[in-house]
Parts: structure tokens; sequence; C-alpha cells
């Protein structure tokens, strides 16, 4: 697996496929993680949520996908080190336990209970 800050459209598309989003390609960062022929495995997308240092992230995954430590680390690099964010937040829909549980294990706590 390769990790690349490139802005690819089918990267994009993946993302848009995998969480039914609308995301256009020249107003979004992301980070990936893609195979040997290029193809993504995970998509993060970083977005400003306002201008008091609070960055939201968006991951879409293939099933079965594992986050490495490298990968996290050049996601949380990205956004709290390159962009200066002081916060990162995931909106998450409460009956999406899998999400719950990996942004859990990652460090994330929730702010609304």
């Amino acid at each position: 697996m390769q990790i690349t800050g490139q802005r690819k459209r089918k990267y994009l598309n993946f993302f848009n496929r995998t969480l039914n989003g609308t995301r256009k390609l020249d107003r979004v960062k992301m980070i990936s993680e893609v195979d040997e022929k290029d193809k993504p495995h995970c998509v993060v997308l970083f977005e400003w949520v306002n201008n008091f240092g609070n960055m939201q992230i968006s991951i879409a995954s293939r099933p079965g996908w594992v986050a490495s430590r490298r990968f996290l680390r050049e996601c949380f690099y990205y956004a709290f080190v390159t962009c200066g964010a002081v916060m990162c937040s995931a909106i998450i829909h409460e009956g999406n336990e899998q999400a719950l549980k990996f942004n859990r294990r990652i460090g994330m706590k929730s702010e609304f209970d």
C-alpha cells in the first residue's frame, strides 16, 4: 500500500460513492491509501469547519480495510502540524457502530452523547 496526498478524481469518486457524498475535487484536500494499481482502499477528506482551528475529517474505506499507524500519523500530522488545526471532528451517524468504534480506537471522543 502507498499513502498519497494527491487529489485525483478517481479517489474522490470512490469517496463519494462510498459515503453518498457530493464533494468537488477543487474544494477538498485528501490523503489516500492506494494499492499498487492506484486503486484507493481509504480516502480521508479534510475540511475547515471554522476559523478557530476546528477541522472536520471524513473517512471512506473499503470493507476490511485496516488503518496502519503510519497512515493515521500522516493524516493527523497533516491536520495538526501542516494545517495548524487545534481540533479534528468527525460527524458519524449514531447507528454506525463500526465508525464509532474506529474513531474511539484512534483517540477521538464523543462530543454529544
